[in-house]
C-alpha cells in the first residue's frame, strides 16, 4: 500500500510537469491531463482512507523498494527532462 502510494505521487508529478510543458494552444491535451490527474488525486485519497481503516501509517513510509525508487527516478528524469515537450 506504502509503496503504491508513493509511486502515484511521482505519477502525479509527472503529469502536473507535463501539464506544465503543454503548448497552452491545446486545451484537448491539457484537459486529458488534468483528468487523469484528478483520478490520481482520488486514488491517493483512497489509498489514504484504506491506509488508515487498515491501520497503516503512509506517513512513517520512508525508503521506497529498489524498483519502485527505480521507476519513480525515471520518471522523474523523463517529465524534468528539457527536450521533452
Amino acid at each position: 500500500m506504502a509503496q503504491d502510494a508513493y509511486y502515484l505521487r511521482h505519477f502525479a508529478a509527472a503529469y502536473a510537469a507535463a501539464i506544465d510543458k503543454c503548448d497552452p494552444g491545446d486545451a484537448g491535451a491539457q484537459a486529458d491531463l488534468q483528468h487523469m490527474l484528478h483520478g490520481l488525486h482520488d486514488e491517493l485519497r483512497l489509498h489514504g482512507s484504506l491506509a488508515a481503516q487498515w491501520g497503516i501509517d503512509l506517513q512513517r513510509f520512508k525508503e521506497p523498494s529498489k524498483a519502485t525508487k527505480s521507476y519513480t527516478d525515471f520518471l522523474n528524469a523523463v517529465a524534468d527532462h528539457p527536450e521533452v515537450q
